[in-house]
């Protein structure tokens, strides 16, 4: 199982699944470039298909010839991408995709605020919102479990201001203006896992994207948030368990 995380996340994001997937099957959790403790150069491009094209080079180096890709968020976006685009010797059996989109929510009017924010950082006249980006963040929480799990909340928000300024509003801007993958949805034959939490932004977009594609079920967990892996571990894992054992042989 080679897991992606999502947009300003991390490999901490499936320290459960790995402690749980551990048990029966290789497990790899990843920091992406600009993110956690990988480098975080800020002269390279940022986007969802080079995030693909970096799973293609990671899956060759550590000799993957037949694996599981999970994504949560924008790496689910990342492995719809790597399914459509670089699969092509099937080395990719199955995909997970978590609290995902085939296109981001609201694109273009996201796509045209961040384009004046990443203007003005290279104008060098941005400047760093903390309670800004303190809402932000926490809008991929349930409300309840935020409020009961302040240290959680936390942790996160700390974790994504790991991530350079301009490496976070590049991101958001790619997956605004690059990322659409609708019209070729279905093109994707494999196996897939689609999973969602009623309160999460993306819980319509996540069911739209299940019935897009053409082997997919199709799971609404009810109470979390966007991070569903971490607000109802148990649950998603059972989930997640039934799936890799009825679709993997």
């Amino acid at each position: 199982m080679l897991m992606v995380h999502g947009y300003t996340g991390g490999k901490w994001y499936y320290e459960n699944d790995m402690q749980t997937f551990s048990k029966s099957r290789r497990c790899i959790a990843l920091d992406m470039i600009g993110h956690g403790d990988s480098d975080k150069p800020t002269d390279r491009p940022y986007s969802v298909a080079q995030y693909a094209r970096d799973i293609e080079e990671i899956s060759r180096i550590l000799k993957l010839d037949r694996f599981v890709l999970v994504g949560h968020s924008m790496g689910g976006m990342v492995a719809q991408t790597y399914a459509l685009d670089h699969n092509n010797d099937g080395r990719c059996i199955a995909l997970i995709l978590i609290s995902t989109a085939s296109e981001l929510l609201l694109r273009d009017a996201i796509g045209a605020s961040i384009r004046r924010e990443v203007d003005s950082y290279e104008r060098g006249e941005w400047q760093f919102n903390e309670q800004v980006q303190r809402a932000f963040a926490r809008t991929a929480w349930a409300p309840d479990y935020a409020d009961a799990h302040p240290d959680e909340v936390e942790r996160a928000y700390r974790e994504a201001m790991r991530v350079p300024d301009i490496v976070r509003l590049r991101l958001l801007l790619a997956m605004a203006q690059e990322f659409d993958v609708t019209d070729r949805i279905g093109e994707i034959k494999l196996p897939a896992f689609v999973c969602a939490g009623t309160k999460d932004i993306l819980s319509k977009s996540a069911e739209n994207l299940a019935r897009a594609l053409p082997n997919a079920r199709f799971r609404k967990l009810d109470g979390p948030g966007h991070m569903i892996n971490i607000e109802s571990p148990q649950v998603i894992q059972k989930e997640i368990s039934a799936f890799l054992n009825e679709a993997i042989s």
